[in-house]
């Protein structure tokens, strides 16, 4: 592939830079006109582009002028026969890096185009080097997602042989959430985290009394604190696998209230996650929609009014507005799962990068068992 682009009209010095550029072993091309060279230049554009300034028809400035409105990035040179005050101050203007005067200096032109090579040739080698090292961090980042999606699984596959109605309930809430955080054009980084405390956030569940799950009475003062530590044990459990704290704060925080009732922490208001806001309605209404041995489940008008009932109280009354609109727009997307369970990769995402102060203080601004 060529290097540079040249244009002058004057045959002796076509002929002399070819017989240059060829010693120079510097690949180029040619042309004898402004028009000809921009379409040349078009077809095969180069990182250099060495233009007379008087040509037939428009000048070499029009020429470089076209060439940087496309690729401002393209190193600019021109010869004159007359290099006055005019032709520097064009020069200066448009950024060109050397005007040789004619005739032409060979070792002066020499000595600049072999700068000008080395430079390009060392952009591109990093550019290269760039790729590949990306390629190589899209790589790790694949198998790490791979990894911690099987461990997701693993966890949940545990989790179903425990408490089968526990496990259903993880794979829709994560449905859900998915589809509500895409409502709120969450961030690819914010949707994975979203995804993942979705998927596991009462694994800690393998922690209480299967009985004390199905309950239908009541539940006693103890019985109703040994419950509320699923949310501790979940983060607990998710912790050695992901050290994300977006992650686990939702997890942890996913059954807190607007408030400040909730639990574990009491936290109120906007003290609670952002992502955690968005998990604790999801897991209710699905806790309203989905079958449970001690009731029947509530349709999702049902559901939705009870939401919006709350908002205010349990619930961020923003972010459950958001909701209860969407799912009365698409209610069909809203419903417990026939025999075929929700199990798509982490929305198709890669995992979600630790996040910054700037990307905490964006998402800060933004009832039934779970």
């Amino acid at each position: 592939m060529p290097l540079l682009t040249w244009v002058e009209d004057d045959r002796g010095v076509q002929e002399l830079l070819k017989r240059l550029l060829e010693h120079w072993h510097i690949p180029a091309q040619g042309a004898a006109s402004a028009e000809e060279g921009w379409r040349l230049f078009c077809r095969h554009p180069t990182p250099l582009v060495l233009a007379d300034v008087i040509l037939p028809g428009r000048d070499g400035f029009w020429l470089l002028e076209q060439v940087r409105q496309e690729w401002p990035e393209v190193i600019g040179l021109v010869m004159s026969g007359s290099v006055n005050q005019e032709v520097l101050l064009r020069c200066m203007r448009m950024g060109v890096v050397r005007c040789f005067s004619k005739p032409l200096d060979t070792d002066e032109l020499h000595q600049v185009l072999m700068r000008e090579v080395q430079r390009v040739q060392h952009e591109r080698e990093q550019r290269r080097h760039v790729h590949e090292l990306q390629q190589r961090l899209q790589q790790t980042a694949r198998q790490q997602v791979e990894r911690t999606v099987q461990a997701s699984e693993t966890l949940l596959a545990a989790l179903s042989l425990y408490d089968p109605t526990t496990a259903s309930h993880c794979r829709r809430v994560c449905q859900y959430a998915r589809t509500f955080g895409r409502f709120l054009r969450l961030t690819a980084p914010h949707l994975a985290a979203l995804d993942l405390a979705a998927r596991l956030h009462d694994v800690g569940k393998l922690g209480v009394p299967v009985q004390l799950l199905h309950h239908s009475a009541p539940l006693s003062p103890s019985e109703e604190s040994l419950v509320a530590q699923h949310p501790v044990w979940s983060e607990q459990i998710v912790r050695p696998l992901l050290k994300h704290v977006l992650v686990l704060q939702a997890i942890r925080h996913h059954h807190e209230r607007w408030d400040g009732k909730g639990y574990p922490d009491g936290l109120a208001g906007q003290h609670i996650p952002f992502l955690a806001r968005i998990l604790a309605i999801v897991d209710a209404y699905d806790a309203m929609t989905s079958v449970r041995p001690y009731r029947s489940p509530r349709s999702w008008q049902d559901a939705c009014a009870e939401l919006e009932r709350q908002g205010g109280t349990q619930f961020d009354p923003e972010l459950s507005s958001k909701f209860v609109r969407l799912v009365q727009r698409q209610p069909e997307w809203f419903m417990p799962s026939s025999p075929r369970e929700q199990t798509q990769p982490l929305c198709e995402l890669t995992l979600p990068r630790s996040p910054t102060a700037r990307d905490t203080a964006a998402l800060a601004t933004a009832g039934e068992r779970g």
